[in-house]
């Protein structure tokens, strides 16, 4: 397939600037490490009162820049809002992950519906916000 050929990757990537480089390169890194520190260091009790205070709120803006420049580089998305529309799609995706494979995470939203739903429609907005200043940084097109 033409569009995932390793010399187009190479030129979108280094075609997106050194600073915003640096900048999915760090996000990459930041998600990596807080998913890590959640799942497998933090006690439960901590990771709840994250939720609780929507303080992974950054960590799910991180995720919507990531995304959004892994769908630059990798599928050459060039619109907005067909980047925003992929990256709401990643969004509920990950958040039923959550819900299958975090135990936890299913266990807490059982007991507090009303989290469950604040929690995942924040965490979605964040996405948002996150793929559209990828997209603004680097200046997408709108249509």
């Amino acid at each position: 397939m033409e569009i995932l050929s390793i010399n187009k990757i190479r030129k979108r990537f280094f075609g997106i600037g050194q600073k915003l480089q640096v900048g999915v390169f760090t996000a990459g890194v930041l998600i990596i490490a807080w998913t890590v520190l959640t799942v497998f260091v933090l006690p439960t009790e901590i990771d709840d009162l994250l939720s609780l205070f929507q303080i992974d709120k950054f960590m799910h803006f991180a995720g919507g820049f990531f995304a959004a420049a892994l769908l630059l580089i990798f599928l050459a998305i060039q619109k907005r809002s067909k980047l925003i529309y992929a990256v709401i799609a990643i969004g509920i995706l990950w958040e039923i992950w959550e819900i299958i494979f975090l135990p936890d995470q299913f266990l807490r939203f059982k007991a507090y519906p009303a989290l469950w739903v604040t929690d995942t429609f924040f965490d979605l907005i964040a996405d948002i916000l996150g793929s559209y200043f990828f997209a603004e940084t680097i200046k997408i097109k709108q249509e």
